[in-house]
C-alpha cells in the first residue's frame, strides 16, 4: 500500500467517527427532547445509557436530564408493579365460586378484564357464560356455613322422649347378614341412640 491509501484510509476512519460521534449527538438530541415533551421512557433509557455508562455529559441548560430520566424510569417500575398486583388479584378471584345477586344464580369466575368486567359460567349444559360489569353484583360464596336457629330448628323435650318410648325393641336372633330381622333391630337401636343423643344435648 502506498502512503496515499494509508492517508486515505486514515481519513475515512476518521470522518466515520465523527460522523458516529455526530449520530449519537442526535441521538442524545432526540432523546433530550422526548423526555421533556412526552416523559418518554425510551429516551430515558437512552439518557442513562450514554451518560452514566457511555461517559457522555450533557452541558448546558437548567434541567438535570439524569435525574428527571432516573425519575421517569421509577415512575414506570412502580406502574409495572402496579399492574403486576393488579394481575395477581384477577388471578385471585379467577376460579372462584361466586352468587349473582339479583338472581342468585351461582356461577364460577373464568376471566376478569382490565376495565373491571367479569365473566361468569353459570351453566355448563347449555354452556352460559353470564358478563357483568363490575363486582359489585356478585358475591363470593365461603365455605363457612352460617346456621342461625329459629324455632322451628328446635325439637321439643317431651317429643323425643315419646318417640324413645314408642320404639319396641323385641329380642331377635341375630342371624346372617340379610336377615330382615336384624336390620330392622338395628335401625331401631339407631333411632334410640340418636334419640339419647338430643336428650342429653337438649
Amino acid at each position: 500500500m502506498s502512503d496515499l491509501d494509508n492517508e486515505e484510509l486514515e481519513a475515512t476512519r476518521r470522518l466515520n467517527g465523527v460522523a458516529k460521534e455526530e449520530i449519537e449527538k442526535a441521538i442524545l438530541r432526540d432523546a433530550k427532547k422526548n423526555l421533556l415533551d412526552k416523559n418518554d421512557t425510551e429516551a430515558a433509557k437512552i439518557i442513562v445509557e450514554k451518560c452514566l455508562l457511555g461517559n457522555w455529559v450533557i452541558v448546558g441548560g437548567r434541567t438535570n436530564y439524569i435525574k428527571l430520566a432516573l425519575k421517569t424510569l421509577l415512575a414506570e417500575r412502580e406502574a409495572d408493579k402496579k399492574k403486576i398486583k393488579e394481575l395477581e388479584k384477577e388471578r385471585q378471584i379467577v376460579g372462584m365460586p361466586v352468587r349473582n345477586k339479583r338472581d342468585g344464580k351461582i356461577g364460577i369466575v373464568l376471566h376478569q378484564w382490565e376495565n373491571g368486567s367479569i365473566a361468569v359460567l353459570e351453566n355448563i349444559s347449555p354452556r352460559v357464560i353470564n358478563t357483568h360489569d363490575s363486582f359489585d353484583t356478585l358475591e363470593i360464596i365461603t365455605d363457612e356455613v352460617k346456621h342461625v336457629k329459629t324455632k322451628d330448628d328446635s325439637i321439643p323435650v317431651q317429643k323425643v322422649k315419646d318417640l324413645k318410648k314408642s320404639i319396641i325393641l323385641e329380642p331377635t336372633i341375630v342371624g346372617g347378614r340379610r336377615n330382615s330381622k336384624t336390620l330392622e333391630y338395628g335401625i331401631k337401636l339407631g333411632k334410640i341412640k340418636a334419640c339419647e343423643e338430643l336428650l342429653e344435648d337438649k
